[in-house]
C-alpha cells in the first residue's frame, strides 16, 4: 500500500475548505508521465499493489486525467488498485473518465457532495449540482464493481434542520454504496 499526490490545489472555492490559503492560484500538477513512473517504481520495486490517492481534485482536467488512467492502465501490474477516499469532484467525471478509471484499476471513490440543499450548496460554492450529481450516479451505476461513497456535512452556518434532512434525503436517493 502506498499513497499518491499527482497534483496540489483545487479547482473549486468552496467556503470550509482550506486548500485555497495553502494552495491560491489553482490547481499545480505533475505530468502524468511523471505521476506513473513514480507508481511504476513503487509497484516494481516495492511491491506496492493499492494506492490511494492524496489528490484535492484528482480529475479537474479532463485531457490530463485520461491520459494519466490510460498510461496506467496500459503499464501498470494487473493486479494493480486504487482508491480516492479524499474525494473527488464528482460532476467532472465523464464518461471517457470513469472507463479509464476503471481499466486503470479503481476500485473505490468517494464524491464531495457536502449538501443535498441547492441553495446550500451555491452559498458554500460547491461546484455541484443535485442534477449533475444525479446524472453521474446513473453512469456510476454503470460499474458496479467501483464502490462509490458520498462525502456530506451538516450544520453549516445558518443551515436549518430542514436543509440537513434534504442532505439526509438526497443521500438516500443517491443510493450510492456510502454515505
Amino acid at each position: 500500500y502506498g499513497t499518491v499526490l499527482s497534483n496540489r490545489g483545487c479547482r473549486a472555492s468552496c467556503t470550509f475548505c482550506g486548500v485555497l490559503d495553502f494552495y491560491p492560484n489553482g490547481v499545480r500538477a505533475r505530468t502524468a508521465r511523471s505521476v506513473v513512473d513514480e507508481i511504476k517504481f513503487l509497484a516494481e520495486e516495492k511491491g506496492v499493489r493499492l494506492i490511494d490517492w492524496l489528490d484535492d481534485d484528482l480529475v479537474y482536467s479532463k485531457e490530463r486525467s485520461v491520459e494519466l488512467f490510460k498510461l496506467m492502465a496500459e503499464e501498470l501490474p494487473s493486479d494493480f488498485e486504487w482508491t480516492a477516499v479524499n474525494g473527488i469532484t464528482g460532476c467532472a467525471i465523464t464518461e471517457e473518465i470513469m472507463y479509464w478509471m476503471v481499466q486503470s484499476g479503481c476500485k473505490a471513490f468517494r464524491v464531495g457532495v457536502e449538501s443535498g440543499n441547492e441553495a446550500m450548496l451555491r452559498k458554500i460554492r460547491k461546484p455541484a449540482t443535485k442534477d449533475g450529481l444525479r446524472q453521474v450516479g446513473i453512469m456510476f451505476n454503470k460499474y458496479p464493481q467501483v464502490f462509490v461513497g458520498g462525502n456530506y456535512m451538516l450544520g453549516f452556518p445558518d443551515e436549518t434542520f430542514g436543509e440537513m434532512m434534504d442532505t439526509f434525503d438526497f443521500a438516500n436517493e443517491l443510493s450510492w454504496d456510502w454515505a
